[in-house]
C-alpha cells in the first residue's frame, strides 16, 4: 500500500460532490402541496426525441435515510437529488432522484449500474 495514497477516498468524493438538493422554504399551512406528475416508463412505441427520463432509487419518510442512499450513489460516481414532497394523508416524503437522462437508452445504462450495485429504481419520464 502507498504511503502517500490514502486507504479511502470517499471523504473526497463526497465532499467534491455539488448538493443538488432542493431548498424548500416553509411558507404558512395555506400552502400548495407538491403532486407528482411524472409516470413510469412503460412502452416504447410512444417515445420522442424530446422526452426527459430519470429514476426514482428511493422514497423516504426520514430526510437522513434519503441523504444516506445519495452518499451510497456518490460512491458509485452517480449524482444524485433528494426532491422533498407533502403527500395528502401521508405527511413529507424524501424523493432520490437520478438523471435527467434525455433518451431511455442512456436512462436504461443507469438503470444498469444501479441493479448491478443493488439499488433497486424506477423509471419515470419528466413532463
Amino acid at each position: 500500500m502507498d504511503e502517500g495514497k490514502p486507504r479511502f477516498e470517499f471523504y473526497k468524493v463526497l465532499t467534491d460532490k455539488q448538493d443538488a438538493t432542493v431548498l424548500i422554504q416553509k411558507s404558512s399551512d395555506n400552502a400548495a402541496t407538491i403532486e407528482n406528475k411524472a409516470a413510469p416508463v412503460q412502452s416504447a412505441g410512444n417515445a420522442t426525441a424530446k422526452e426527459t427520463y430519470f429514476l426514482q432509487a428511493g422514497s423516504f419518510s426520514n430526510a437522513e435515510d434519503a441523504d444516506k442512499l445519495k452518499a451510497k450513489l456518490a460512491m458509485l460516481g452517480i449524482e444524485a437529488s433528494v426532491q422533498v414532497a407533502t403527500i395528502p394523508d401521508k405527511g413529507v416524503w424524501h424523493r432520490v432522484h437520478v438523471g435527467p437522462y434525455k433518451g431511455r437508452e442512456e436512462m436504461n445504462n443507469a438503470l444498469a449500474v444501479l441493479k448491478q450495485n443493488g439499488v433497486s429504481a424506477t423509471p419515470m419520464l419528466a413532463k
